[in-house]
């Protein structure tokens, strides 16, 4: 079964208020706006590993599964209507 993540999930609180802590880029802390309460980020040695983007992109080219869509926007309502090649008729 798979797992997805809610926004609320992505949110740590700050113990002394409840409001949200903010995370400034380029450093390892997290603060509160309101109380100025910070905590500092644990980091792993291991870390993660940066991938070159280009050289991913062309390998899992290869792996990609795709397929072209045509869809007819309708000039009265505005409505937009998916047409796959085994359609007959739209009405």
């Amino acid at each position: 079964m798979e797992e997805t993540v809610k926004k609320t999930e992505l949110k740590k609180p700050c113990i002394n208020c409840g409001a949200e802590l903010r995370y400034l880029p380029g450093t390892r802390n997290i603060t509160c706006d309101y109380c100025g309460h910070h905590e500092t980020i644990e980091t792993d040695e291991t870390g993660f590993r940066e991938l070159e983007l280009y050289p991913y992109l062309q390998q899992m080219g290869s792996l990609q599964h795709s397929e072209k869509v045509s869809m007819l926007n309708c000039g009265n309502c505005g409505a937009v209507q998916h047409v796959e090649e085994t359609y007959k008729s739209l009405y």
